[in-house]
This record gives structure tokens, C-alpha cells and sequence, in this order.
């Protein structure tokens, strides 16, 4: 693999049903962890007339989409949308790091390569405090599936225990995903009830996100020491190609 021939500390890979076999048998690849995909539906209405057509749909559909609507956050923490990642994306980092004992590095110089110097048209927004200190960030990304648009809460990151935060950065990014059309929203977690992303889990399914199944990811560790327990790892889905 690329990464290890580079001196890499890992590979690792969400592979399909297809290509599992292969990493596992033939390139050294084995399970790390388990991520499960929650969804989170906001324009129901929309999403039952295309599967069982419009009638009865349009008599009742915005009774509906009001039942599925994402409330706003009174704050604190309070939300901005953000232009560019500052130096206080750095503290931010270095107040959260240790809360994780295995997470890909997300300081200010990654996220600007990762979310500012792509064409992908994401929406990132922060949550500030009432003396306006960073308490998080969470990404958003709607693309088009043929008929439907769908959502992506694509990362997020607060303090392992604050909870206030990460539910206000999701509604943030159901209401933006929802001003943008999505029908519905999809995410990435880990699926071990008591791993590091449990209260993050808690914070989601209060806002209406629900398990949709589940796939595992495979890692081929270039070192000895790296943190094999999957409840340590901190994975979303923007630690991973095509979204």
C-alpha cells in the first residue's frame, strides 16, 4: 500500500463487500472497527412521494415536514458559518486532543487543506460561547442522487463530553443541509456503545439521527504502539476519501 510504502504509522480503509476479502486474506489488512451509518430524515414528505407517489402526500405533507423539522439552537454555545480556519482553530485543537486517544489531526493547517483548498462546496460552522471562545466546529456537505438530495454531517469535533456543543453543531448542520434541500442527512459513528464518540452518539440520536447499518473498517498498523481498542478511536466521515 502507498501509505506504508511511505513510512505511514497505518493504513486503513471502509471497503465494500467486494474488496474485503482481498484486504483480509491477501494484504494484511484486519478489523479495527466498526462505523455504524445513522440518518437523520428532515423533508419526509418528499421522501414517501417518491417511493409510494405523490397522493396522498401532497395533502398532508407539510404537516409533516413540520413534524421532522430541525428546531434552532437558543444558544450557547452560539453558531457562525465560517470563511477561513484561525489561530483559534489551533487552540481548539490542542484543548480537545487529549480527550482522544486515537484521532487523525484536524489543527488549523489540516482543516484549511481539507475543507478550504477543495472545489467540494462544504459549510462549516462554529460554536462559540458567550465570551466568543471556540468550543467546536462541524462540517456539512448536500450533493445531488439523482432525484434526491441528500446531506452529510461529514465531521465534527467538540470536547469528549460536551454535549451542548455537538447537539447545537448538529442541528447547525441539519438546518443548513435542510435550507439546501436535503431530504435527508447521513453520518459515520462508531458503533461501540462505550467508545470515546459515545456521548457525540447520545447528542445525535436526541436530535432524530438512527442507525441504518453498519460496516467495518480494516487497518494494516505500520507500528507497534498504535491503540487497537476500537472504543479509543475517533473516526468520521471526513477521515475518509469521496465524501
Amino acid at each position: 500500500c502507498e501509505a506504508s510504502a511511505a513510512m505511514g504509522a497505518l493504513s486503513y480503509v471502509k471497503p465494500n463487500a467486494d474488496s474485503a476479502p482481498a484486504l483480509l486474506k491477501h494484504l494484511g489488512f484486519r478489523p479495527l472497527l466498526e462505523l455504524e451509518t445513522l440518518a437523520r430524515p428532515i423533508r419526509v414528505s418528499r421522501i414517501l412521494a417518491q417511493r409510494l407517489g405523490r397522493w396522498p402526500f401532497d395533502a398532508w405533507g407539510r404537516p409533516l415536514d413540520k413534524l421532522f423539522a430541525v428546531r434552532a439552537s437558543s444558544g450557547p454555545p452560539f453558531l457562525t458559518r465560517e470563511a477561513i480556519f484561525g489561530a483559534e482553530f489551533d487552540g481548539l485543537w490542542e484543548a480537545v486532543v487529549g480527550d482522544y486517544p486515537a484521532i487523525v489531526v484536524r489543527d488549523r493547517t489540516y482543516l484549511e487543506w481539507r475543507y478550504r483548498q477543495n472545489p467540494t462546496d462544504y459549510t462549516v460552522l462554529a460554536a462559540r460561547d458567550g465570551s466568543g471562545r471556540l468550543r467546536g466546529y462541524a462540517v456539512g456537505l448536500v450533493v445531488q442522487w439523482g432525484a434526491r438530495r441528500i446531506g452529510y454531517l461529514v465531521d465534527i469535533l467538540a470536547r469528549r463530553e460536551d454535549r451542548a456543543t455537538q447537539v447545537a453543531l448538529a442541528r447547525g448542520i441539519l438546518r443548513a443541509c435542510s435550507d439546501e434541500g436535503a431530504q435527508t442527512v447521513h453520518t459515520w459513528i462508531a458503533k461501540e456503545s462505550a467508545s470515546v464518540q459515545a456521548t457525540l452518539r447520545s447528542a445525535l440520536r436526541s436530535v432524530g439521527f438512527f442507525p441504518r447499518g453498519s460496516g467495518w473498517v480494516l487497518w494494516r498498523p505500520s507500528l507497534d504502539d498504535l491503540p487497537s481498542d476500537q472504543r479509543a478511536w475517533y473516526l468520521t466521515m471526513s477521515d475518509f476519501d469521496g465524501i
